[in-house]
């Protein structure tokens, strides 16, 4: 939140007549503001378990339903709060991600990255982590029917798949290299303290692939790392 000051005359002027107990109902909250010396926090800030957590989400719930009036809504905000959701602020760095890898988000691992420039400084945002989140959110009923189907839309896989559990070191390694082609013998990654040999993997995968014997979802998965581009040259120059 930008800084505030004391000054009136930026306050948002209300009509009095209007307010009905609203000056009442969120005194704490006014007082929890001004308490705030540099006010660079403001109620915002408040987390949902604090005594004026209740208080913010009903505010929230009223504000969906059109219960608060235009002049209530602009005190609010003065003071820090934001009635954006934070599940479409997600949605937008999620459709960010995949607008700029021309993929859905099926195709998003618990590596993926999204790089993003915030007042002139390179983010990082781990978008692996977010969907990581949000698979257990819908485990806990945390999602609305709306959510879900919003995520649905965008190709979002809830349950994380055994390719990303079976392949983990050569996922990992694919991500860091940008791809898996030409892997040196011998080759091996460390990931969370195991250690394996990727080289042998992958060649187990390449061996599959030119039996017939590979599945789909594999052969897809793996498209993006290039593990099988000169076995496709190889096909097109059989055919």
């Amino acid at each position: 939140m930008a800084n505030l000051t004391n000054d009136n005359s930026s306050k948002p002027k209300i009509d009095r007549g209007k307010v009905r107990d609203f000056d009442k109902r969120i005194s704490k909250l006014v007082s929890y503001f001004q308490a705030q010396k540099d006010k660079t926090v403001g109620i915002g800030d408040i987390k949902q378990k604090d005594e004026c957590g209740s208080l913010i989400r009903e505010l929230k719930r009223e504000y969906k339903l059109g219960k608060l009036l235009p002049e209530e809504i602009e005190l609010l905000e003065y003071m820090g709060l934001s009635f954006k959701s934070s599940f479409y602020e997600t949605v937008e760095l999620l459709k960010l991600w995949c607008t700029k890898n021309k993929k859905s988000l099926k195709y998003a691992n618990q590596y993926s990255k999204l790089e993003i420039e915030i007042d002139g400084e390179v983010v990082v945002i781990d978008i692996g982590n977010i969907i990581k989140k949000l698979r257990f959110a819908k485990r806990n009923g945390e999602l609305s029917s709306t959510q879900i189907k919003i995520l649905d839309m965008m190709e979002i896989i809830w349950e994380p798949r055994k390719v990303e559990v079976l392949y983990a070191h050569l996922i990992a390694y694919g991500e860091e290299c940008g791809t898996l082609q030409d892997i040196e013998p011998n080759t091996t990654y460390l990931l969370d303290g195991k250690s394996r040999n990727i080289f042998r993997q992958a060649e187990r995968l390449r061996l599959k692939y030119k039996n017939g014997t590979l599945n789909q979802e594999i052969k897809d998965y793996f498209d993006k790392y290039h593990l099988w581009d000169d076995l496709k040259q190889e096909e097109s120059f059989n055919m």
